[in-house]
């Protein structure tokens, strides 16, 4: 709580303290640095990114633009071709990354971007983590009024769902236990900022 100064003169007396002054909910980020305020390099203006965005083609996967890398006239995409890759970067909380394909030439940059609703997973949130070796196809989307490559049916090489979850909550301590769920009720959330309180 934020307390008011004291005040002993004969009119605070009479009138009694002054009301409490309750911050506004968007200036509570500002007392606390632990709040996120952004996204990787790049990620900003523009919906993903704004920053350098792509740059050369993808701008040395420095964020995701609002421009994305066209494909080149006349290239031509087989939906069944299945592909192998690493993951090079994937950002959990923005739900995107990049996907570098073994197969060098296959995909223009050599490079493709994959959302986390197309990952094929068994995990809470579907995600990946950077160096995994992954399989995949590629579709051709139009994005921001640009014709461009997209990862579909990410998963393990095999055809496995991929399951991260459990290895990443290794390292965590929960709080009366992993499997312990609450229920509460929100009082507070800034989508702008991306937090709240329950």
């Amino acid at each position: 709580a934020i307390l008011a100064p004291k005040d002993k003169s004969p009119r605070s007396l009479a009138l009694g303290p002054p009301p409490l002054v309750q911050p506004k909910p968007d200036s509570l980020a500002e007392g606390m640095p632990w709040v996120w305020k952004g996204g990787p390099k790049g990620f900003g203006k523009g919906g993903f990114g704004g920053g350098k965005g792509y740059g050369k083609g993808y701008g040395g996967g420095r964020g995701y633009s609002s421009r994305p890398q066209p494909l080149p006239e006349g290239f031509e995409v087989n939906p069944t071709t299945v592909f192998t890759g690493t993951v090079i970067t994937y950002y959990k909380f923005q739900g995107y990354g990049f996907i570098t394909p073994d197969q060098k030439g296959a995909i223009p940059g050599d490079k493709v971007f994959v959302f986390w609703k197309n990952i094929n997973s068994t995990d809470r949130f579907p995600s990946l983590l950077k160096d995994a070796q992954v399989q995949f196809t590629v579709s051709v989307v139009e994005r921001r009024g640009v014709t461009t490559l997209q990862a579909e049916n990410i998963c393990n090489i095999g055809g496995t769902p991929i399951a991260v979850q459990d290895e990443v909550d290794q390292k965590k301590t929960f709080v009366g236990g992993q499997n312990l769920r609450y229920t509460g009720t929100l009082k507070f959330f800034s989508p702008k900022q991306g937090f709240g309180y329950i």
